[in-house]
């Protein structure tokens, strides 16, 4: 015989559950309304695992702030990430330094080729006046550019009754640097104490 009580109680069952059943799922999990501003906080937040991820798993979406404080692991990536930011910012301060060093000694090379001129082997003839006991000296140029530096001594075929005359002749509009010595900027002179000995 069947118990009528198991019966109903069973039948009652199935109502239960045909009636749950023929819901829609929005009913019966309903979802929180989007909006825009959640949209928004969406896009522009951090990335972040969902609910149903264990806390194991959490670890690997975590940021590095989101390490806690006293974590050997989260110590040790931060201690890894400092030493890593100060050798980048070496790197980029060193490499700037560098052009900025590299520039301006490429600039001080062009400023000295174009105003500037050595002037060195100086004749003993020509070291008369403000030029005694002069070895060199660097003069400015009243013309922009041309050669950097001038040897005395190459200069032959002088006339020796007139040999300062005749160097002047053939430096022809170079000739500054002899005839105008305030325009010296500065002079190595020869060191008498090591000829005097």
């Amino acid at each position: 015989m069947v118990n009528n009580e198991d019966t109903e109680e069973t039948f009652d069952w199935d109502e239960e559950q045909s009636a749950t059943a023929l819901e829609p799922r929005r009913v019966i999990h309903p979802r929180e309304k989007l909006t825009l501003i959640q949209l928004i906080k969406w896009a522009l937040g951090p990335l972040k695992p969902a609910k149903p991820v264990y806390e194991s798993q959490q670890n690997l979406f975590r940021t590095p702030n989101e390490w806690p404080q006293n974590s050997r692991y989260g110590a040790k990536r931060r201690a890894k990430r400092i030493r890593l930011r100060k050798r980048l910012l070496t790197i980029k301060y060193s490499k700037r330094i560098g052009v900025a060093i590299s520039g301006i000694v490429i600039v001080g090379m062009l400023v000295f080729w174009a105003k500037f001129a050595v002037v060195y082997d100086i004749p003993s003839y020509v070291q008369v006046g403000s030029f005694q006991n002069v070895e060199a000296y660097v003069v400015y140029k009243s013309w922009w550019f041309g050669p950097p530096s001038f040897n005395l001594s190459d200069f032959s075929n002088l006339d020796p009754t007139n040999p300062e005359l005749s160097l002047i002749l053939q430096l022809d509009h170079y000739r500054d640097i002899i005839t105008r010595p305030n325009e010296i900027v500065f002079v190595m002179t020869k060191n008498t104490n090591n000829s005097d000995n």
